[in-house]
């Protein structure tokens, strides 16, 4: 689905979030892949199954599914207060958890196994991991951080 929506003949630089970092080498193998960056993502290993989530997230996400095995949505995984300040407002909050899917917990519990060997090199990569913290930052301690991790081109 996603390979189907990356044009063919251009340049891209792909910008992977979370578990779509897993995907990367398989895209860079099909499309013409001139940079990628990994924003808080799962890094694509060399070989061997990668598991979706590791055991104690899967835990974590069994207490929250329902009967049917469906998770709710992202936004409702974690407390408000760990969410306060993510959303400009409370309309925009809701915009954004009316786009959110419901995933089946069976996803956590699948794994990846690249079908060929994974290599990066091909194009520069970058990681970014972001460790946001708006509601502890306050005037007097500036910014909360925003990534850390060299770029390699």
């Amino acid at each position: 689905m996603f390979l189907a929506a990356l044009p063919p003949d251009n340049d891209i630089v792909l910008v992977a979030h979370n578990n779509a970092g897993l995907y990367v080498p398989a895209l860079v193998q099909e499309r013409r892949v001139v940079a990628n960056v990994f924003v808080d993502a799962g890094l694509p290993v060399r070989g061997g199954l990668v598991p979706l989530a590791p055991p104690a997230f899967r835990d974590f996400l069994l207490q929250k599914a329902d009967a049917d095995g469906l998770l709710p949505e992202w936004t409702h995984w974690w407390d408000k207060t760990d969410l306060e300040g993510l959303c400009p407002s409370a309309v925009v909050r809701r915009q954004v958890e009316q786009e959110q899917p419901r995933l089946p917990l069976s996803y956590s519990q699948e794994s990846l196994h690249p079908r060929r060997p994974t290599c990066l090199c091909m194009a520069p990569s970058c990681l970014l991991r972001a460790v946001v913290r708006v509601a502890q930052a306050s005037q007097e301690d500036g910014p909360p951080p925003v990534g850390d991790g060299p770029c390699r081109a």
